[in-house]
């Protein structure tokens, strides 16, 4: 169910950047994103909610992580410094983890190259 509402914010992401103001698809668009507010509204009803992660400490049994990014600052060392899907819960329970990239502090390590 995730995997249809992800496709489905992506396309109307993709429609919304491609399309021209006025024009049919920006109507579908905006239909489509009325369909899938209504979608959220219900999923919070029923107790779903989405996992908070862009700078949060990266937690495996909520996050996926995809990827691995240096940064600068090594105070974002081990945070999460992308979300590339949300992730949700219901009450405890992990429904599916947000897939995210995670800051890795690269700097002041002695540089092994010849």
């Amino acid at each position: 169910m995730f995997r249809v509402l992800a496709r489905a914010t992506a396309a109307v992401d993709s429609g919304t950047s491609q399309g021209e103001k006025g024009g049919a698809l920006e109507t579908l668009v905006q239909g489509v994103r009325m369909i899938q507010g209504r979608f959220f509204q219900e999923l919070s009803n029923l107790g779903v909610e989405p996992l908070p992660a862009m700078g949060a400490a990266f937690n495996p049994e909520e996050h996926e992580a995809v990827r691995l990014v240096e940064v600068d600052d090594k105070a974002q060392d081990g945070l999460v410094v992308e979300e590339l899907a949300c992730g949700y819960k219901l009450g405890d329970a992990v429904l599916r983890p947000a897939r995210v990239s995670v800051g890795k502090y690269a700097g002041g390590q002695p540089d092994s190259r010849p």
